[in-house]
């Protein structure tokens, strides 16, 4: 096989009797094209070929795989890492051959090219017995729909943590758990977090649950999680309209990324999304005919549609047609350096710190939140009902919409009764 300079892509010269179906050239060949179709710059494919898909390859033929396999694509990885710390390859040719051998990994999986990025090589594993109930515990979590995406993520962090407190203290098996050893590792645990404890607590009640309700243990260990003392909740202030046009005017939309953030600042100050929702947006989710945007919150769960009004969507229809690269990626708003891929939430928050700083802003209480509490504190000024504000932001209930109460200072004066003049002795 060579690879095209240009292109990126292979080309084979192997007979046919070689080339079946569920062979290992085959798939690569796929998988080639599959990344070139989805936007990989030429020049990552040539190097990712020379350096992943070619050594793959030798190692394949070396120990006589004709098939892919995803033990012989882990023993790929370690005999790759071993070679560089035996100094025998350079660190970026270790890289791509990891890089390719996971990207596969997930092609074979899901069909899909999926560019996110690779956890750190290293990264400790929990047991056998206990990375099992770690991967039923999620799954529950994916079937059920109990909870978001966000906090799935942190549940499968948190619960990680606590298996390893478990192996700490010389506990490898989870019937060796009883509520002294339960609270005894969860007290030790909590050592890790400072202002997300009252998240971590929650996600090891929700492993407890589930343990209990699986009948994988006889206790339900929820009586065992100590009451920690919640840490005082940092109130976010909204921007005034003004410092919203201010944040508006540093950005320079003569550039592709600035466009980009120009659409996301003024698609959060009209709709009130948050950034996670900002940055899972698809190209699918936007009707131009019925000027229309559909998101499915992260937080929540629910779906809402909000009208995509002329300035919001004049500004993303800009970023999409002048300044987003040419990427196969669903999302609209997608990285510029390097591979394109989904931008993600913190990207955004700390872009909007950027121009912040340039419009002279001061951090403070402020957040890419702000924005979200402008829009209700604009709708609390022009006596918008509860139940169309609730609507609006999106929140599941009326105790979700009761912080934003608070911020509407010229409604608080109104409501504010005067004392008699008493004199004072």
């Amino acid at each position: 096989m060579k690879v095209d300079n240009k292109t990126g892509l292979f080309f084979a010269n192997d007979t046919p009797q070689i080339l079946t179906e569920d062979s290992i050239v085959s798939l690569m060949l796929r998988f080639n094209k599959a990344m070139f179709d989805h936007g990989v710059p030429p020049t990552t494919l040539v190097r990712d070929s020379r350096f992943g898909i070619v050594p793959m390859l030798e190692y394949y033929s070396y120990i006589g795989q004709k098939t892919y396999s995803s033990d012989i694509n882990e023993q790929f990885i370690l005999a790759t890492r071993h070679k560089y710390e035996a100094g025998e390859i350079k660190q970026y040719m270790w890289k791509h051959s990891r890089r390719i051998a996971v990207l596969l990994s997930r092609y074979v999986d899901t069909g899909i090219v999926d560019l996110k990025s690779l956890s750190p090589w290293g990264l400790r594993q929990p047991i056998p017995q206990f990375k099992e109930l770690l991967d039923g515990f999620v799954k529950d979590l994916k079937l059920t729909g109990a909870v978001a995406d966000s906090t799935m993520r942190i549940s499968w962090s948190a619960v990680r943590g606590l298996l390893f407190a478990f192996e700490d203290s010389g506990i490898t098996d989870i019937n060796q758990v009883g509520y002294k050893e339960f609270s005894n590792c969860i007290t030790s645990l909590s050592a890790h977090y400072r202002g997300g404890l009252g998240k971590m607590v929650y996600c090891v009640n929700l492993f407890s649950k589930y343990l209990y309700k699986t009948e994988i243990v006889q206790f339900d260990f929820t009586r065992a999680v100590p009451q920690f003392p919640e840490y005082r909740k940092h109130s976010i202030e909204g921007f005034t309209n003004d410092e919203i046009l201010r944040i508006l005017d540093s950005v320079d939309i003569s550039t592709p990324i600035g466009k980009r953030d120009y659409a996301i600042f003024v698609l959060a100050a009209q709709t009130s999304l948050r950034a996670v929702d900002i940055a899972k947006i698809k190209r699918m989710d936007i009707d131009w005919h019925k000027n229309e945007l559909r998101v499915v919150q992260a937080k929540t769960g629910q779906g809402i549609i909000y009208p995509l009004l002329p300035e919001s969507g004049n500004a993303v229809a800009d970023y999409l047609l002048h300044g987003r690269p040419t990427s196969g990626e669903p999302f609209v708003f997608v990285t510029h350096q390097g591979i394109p891929h989904q931008l993600e939430a913190s990207s955004l928050i700390a872009r909007l710190y950027v121009y912040m700083q340039k419009a002279g802003i001061e951090k403070g209480k402020r957040a890419f939140h702000s924005f979200r509490r402008t829009v209700a504190t604009n709708l609390l000024d022009n006596e918008v009902s509860l139940e169309m504000m609730q609507q609006i932001t999106g929140q599941n209930d009326f105790s979700s919409v009761k912080p934003y109460l608070s911020i509407n200072e010229k409604g608080l004066k109104q409501c504010s009764l005067s004392f008699p003049s008493r004199e004072v002795s």
